[in-house]
């Protein structure tokens, strides 16, 4: 039996498809976590900043229904920034996936979340790369393992050029990933911080076949 082509194998076949030498491929990140190949723990600013903009757009009570108890005191009191057990991230991501809020909704909540958590790191990435007027997305990406290690722990990432403003990259060993809210809302969290850096971000992130912890995402922009 022949397995049908999914959207991960074309996009997979598309970071391998330019030429060796053409100069329009090139592996940019391959990053592995000194903290292990699975991510283990995740930022609670992350997690305050989806609880934020669920508040902003009226899910909060909802989502409060949905979160089971032993979880609250852990998820919504938490004030200063640390370390959570990918357990507790687990349970805030399947809470907010019964929510049920569409993908555009999700996209558009991972974009003001990007903004909020990595705001100031990357207006410091355009100011360190002396590139403040004519930056681009090539400058966060070119520090991609730096914005994965700012909110996981644990996990591997790779960022592929496969085009002059086209961009392949590689998520492995999430398991918020096998959320529909997370992993869609990542999407949302890419476009969010490359979006800074040009006014059109096209793409779409989809999971790596047979790798419910594992996604694939594609990005061009102009």
């Amino acid at each position: 039996m022949v397995r049908a082509r999914s959207d991960a194998d074309t996009l997979i076949a598309m970071s391998h498809s330019a030429r060796p030498g053409s100069g329009e491929h090139e592996l940019l990140i391959d990053y592995r976590s000194p903290d292990g190949e699975r991510v283990h723990a995740v930022r609670s600013t992350l997690i305050a900043s989806s609880i934020a903009t669920l508040k902003e757009l009226g899910y909060y009570d909802r989502y409060l229904e949905l979160l089971p108890p032993e979880h609250h005191e852990r998820i919504l009191l938490t004030l200063a920034p640390e370390w959570l057990p990918i357990a507790i991230g687990e349970a805030h991501y399947r809470a907010c996936d019964g929510v049920g809020l569409s993908d555009a909704e999700l996209e558009k909540l991972g974009e003001v979340v990007s903004v909020r958590i990595m705001g100031t790191f990357l207006g410091t990435l355009v100011r360190t790369s002396g590139q403040n007027l004519g930056a681009t997305p090539w400058v966060p990406l070119a520090k991609y393992d730096l914005l994965w290690s700012r909110v996981m722990q644990g996990g591997r990432c790779t960022v592929e050029r496969v085009g002059p403003k086209d961009v392949v990259i590689k998520s492995y060993g999430n398991p918020l990933f096998e959320t529909r809210y997370f992993r869609i809302a990542y999407h949302g969290v890419v476009r969010g911080a490359l979006g800074m850096f040009s006014s059109r971000i096209m793409g779409r992130t989809v999971r790596m076949p047979d790798a419910p912890d594992a996604v694939i995402t594609s990005i061009s922009w102009v």
